[in-house]
């Protein structure tokens, strides 16, 4: 401290000088003390081999199948120099994969932990000569049931081709309704057959082609396939029709329970403790750019072969392991709406490209408008895309208050904003806009197939955990509902054939209201719909207390937001900011609403119930909904999974009859030789594009397929419309 006043800088020397007691103190809390006895035991410290069943369990539980895939190379790093060695795969016929690092006891364990009672037995075959092809085609119409495992590069239904066809069998399964594994370790034989490889020695693909497509067509050889729907397309394109096909591995798995992942490697990790065999490690697929075309052909078909075989020995766990119900979900419900949106997507939607510029245009003058008018009332231009830059104009500049703990600028906080402050307002307006101009009217022309003009969107079967179908590529079912800008967009929608076709539009009504008197058994509701009393404006007669003659437009609008919540749990709070009330107003009329209809009331009681105790709730098919979620000690988780509680047997009840509904209409089609084809489900929806030569017939038609007879103790009604384009 002597050589302070030697310091130049003024501010640094007057710091060192006025901070002499501090720096002092510092000092002394840094020093590490180094003779003080701790009476510390080191040999506590020795790091020991965790309990490897136990730390595998843990990672299948949590579906950490990538870490468990990829542990090598993830622990490469905390021993870089370990010594090189061959990595030992999971099938014994498959030879080993090239040197990897040797990466201590853990690795190893967990990888043979993975693989314990591992019972496949395996012997795969390179078909790349004609005495070996048809010698395979002779034998697999011999056999019970095959495994069919088409590879492919995919990017639409019309726009696709096939890599390579791998089969399996053994004498393991026997067909007669359900497929049993039979007792002991039978051999399975799997094939790989290459199309498309770089550096293969390969059969001609037509030869090929034309030697499968009398098996594949042939619906008494039965086959089980993973993803049944993309296949049929594939395979359409290359002009076979499949047919035969009994089992679907992912629809299994998906109706068992579907909050979880179904892919081919999990599910194999999961249920059979078997690692697949991966044609190339993980790194030098990236790195190198590897895929199945470039790759070292004899790695590749056992990588196929293994995977095919996995799909044979998947087919009877699942024949066992689901119930009855889901075993009848699975043949009556999801294998033929396989076809079904097979078929929708290979029809594809025609659209407007002129009328979606103009709209784009017309959106892109709306939102220089809107920039301009949010750039006055903030004072300053910002980025209006930029979620940091917004909340600096609207919390720091304007200082713009929220009920809020985080000052965030997402839609909940905009809407509350934009009660009294008109930029919020704005805000929100120039983003719906970005959003719609984005993802439709400047991308739906991009996505428009040069094949056939069409835009083929990608029905997604297997992702809700509700049973409903959801579309990506894109995603049909997300354009804004009974929405002035929704219309706009569906506007663009039109026939391929203008002046010969209409778009025909079926659409239940109310679907889940009646399915909630349905299910609820509340005679009040029931009564209601058997008599086609509107329900809106008979509960807001009997809330209110006054004669269905004399309820008001705004009593029926309340009325309608209490029917509607009440399916999604709603609580007074969410009542109370959807129709502009105060909680205790919501909660007096929750009160009156229940006692309206009490079977409502102990329908939601009962389901939570019972959720608690299974752990699960069911559709009325026996579609089940697992959830965990109702013991997590968060209350908020698990006040979330009592809604959905409630709402699951109604929603996956409608999921479920829209796809009976699909699944008829399909079929009356063609028995019909109706040329009309289903387009689009989006929703309570289904979309045609109907010839007008034929739209009485398919008025009639699709009507009695979506009636389905009637099943239920209240009417369904569908309604009908038609116009030049989507939106009329």
């Amino acid at each position: 401290m002597g050589n302070a006043d030697n310091i130049k800088g003024n501010s640094v020397r007057e710091k060192i000088k006025t901070g002499v007691e501090d720096a002092k103190l510092s000092y002394e809390l840094a020093t590490i003390i180094r003779d003080l006895d701790v009476g510390f035991d080191f040999d506590k410290i020795k790091v020991e081999m965790p309990d490897i069943s136990e730390v595998t369990e843990f990672l299948k539980s949590m579906q950490f199948y990538k870490f468990i895939k990829n542990i090598n190379s993830i622990l490469k790093s905390f021993n870089p120099d370990a010594e090189e060695v061959i990595r030992q795969t999971a099938a014994p016929s498959v030879p080993a994969a090239q040197p990897q690092m040797q990466l201590g006891l853990f690795s190893q364990t967990v990888q043979a932990e993975i693989n314990k009672n591992d019972t496949l037995n395996i012997t795969s075959k390179l078909i790349t000569d004609t005495t070996d092809f048809v010698e395979l085609c002779e034998n697999l119409p011999k056999q019970k049931i095959i495994a069919l495992n088409v590879k492919y590069n995919f990017s639409n239904a019309v726009e696709n081709e096939i890599i390579g066809f791998s089969f399996a069998f053994g004498d393991l399964y026997s067909a007669d309704g359900d497929f049993v594994k039979k007792d002991g370790d039978g051999e399975t034989l799997s094939y790989y057959i290459p199309i498309k490889h770089d550096s293969a020695v390969k059969l001609d693909k037509n030869v090929i082609l034309n030697g499968l497509k009398p098996i594949l067509e042939n619906p008494e050889i039965k086959k089980t396939v993973f993803n049944y729907k993309d296949t049929c397309n594939v395979l359409r394109s290359a002009n076979i029709n499949l047919n035969g096909v009994v089992f679907d591995i992912e629809l299994a798995s998906y109706i068992q329970n579907p909050a979880r992942k179904h892919d081919i490697e999990i599910q194999s990790f999961e249920n059979l403790n078997h690692s697949i065999y991966q044609f190339a490690e993980p790194d030098d697929i990236k790195k190198l750019k590897l895929t199945l075309e470039n790759s070292n052909i004899d790695n590749v078909k056992n990588s196929i072969c293994d995977e095919t075989a996995t799909i044979l020995e998947l087919t009877a766990f699942w024949s066992e392991k689901l119930n009855r119900e889901e075993l009848k979900i699975l043949r009556d419900i999801e294998l033929p709406i396989s076809v079904v949106l097979a078929d929708m997507e290979h029809n594809g939607v025609s659209i407007d490209t002129n009328y979606l510029k103009e709209l784009s245009d017309s959106m892109d003058l709306s939102l220089k408008k809107l920039e301009k008018e949010i750039y006055e009332l903030a004072g300053c231009e910002f980025n209006i895309n930029s979620p940091k830059q917004v909340g600096e104009v609207l919390f720091d500049k304007l200082g713009l208050k929220t009920k809020k703990r985080k000052k965030s600028t997402g839609a909940e906080v905009l809407e509350e904003l934009a009660e009294e402050n008109e930029i919020a307002r704005l805000i929100l307006e120039y983003r719906k806009y970005a959003k719609l101009k984005s993802t439709y009217t400047d991308a739906l022309p991009e996505l428009i197939s040069p094949k056939d003009n069409r835009i083929h969107t990608s029905f997604n079967q297997a992702v809700t955990t509700t049973g409903r179908l959801s579309s990506s590529n894109p995603n049909l079912q997300n354009i804004p509902a009974r929405t002035e800008e929704g219309n706009k967009i569906r506007a663009a929608f039109v026939p391929k054939d203008r002046e010969n076709s209409v778009i025909l539009s079926a659409d239940y009504s109310q679907i889940e209201l009646r399915l909630l008197a349905h299910i609820s058994g509340d005679k009040h509701l029931i009564e209601a719909f058997n008599n086609d009393i509107d329900v809106h404006t008979l509960t807001a007669s009997k809330v209110f207390g006054v004669p269905i003659e004399e309820v008001t437009k705004d009593m029926r609008y309340k009325s309608k937001a209490v029917n509607f919540g009440i399916i999604y749990g709603q609580s007074k709070y969410g009542l109370a900011k959807a129709i502009g009330i105060t909680n205790n107003e919501a909660e007096e009329f929750i009160n009156k609403y229940f006692e309206t209809y009490p079977g409502i009331k102990l329908y939601m009681v009962s389901t939570v119930e019972l959720a608690e105790k299974n752990g699960y709730v069911e559709t009325v098919f026996g579609r089940r909904r697992y959830l965990k979620e109702l013991e997590s000690p968060n209350m908020m988780i698990r006040e979330f999974a009592k809604r959905a509680a409630i709402n699951q047997p109604i929603q996956g009840t409608a999921a479920d009859l829209m796809k009976y509904a699909m699944i008829d209409c399909y079929r009356k089609f063609k028995e019909n030789n109706v040329k009309s084809k289903i387009i689009l489900q989006v929703h309570d929806e289904i979309v045609i594009e109907t010839y007008k030569s034929e739209l009485d017939l398919v008025k009639q038609l699709v009507k009695e397929a979506m009636e389905l007879n009637q099943p239920l103790s209240v009417p369904l009604k569908i309604d009908i419309n038609t116009g030049e384009t989507w939106k009329e």
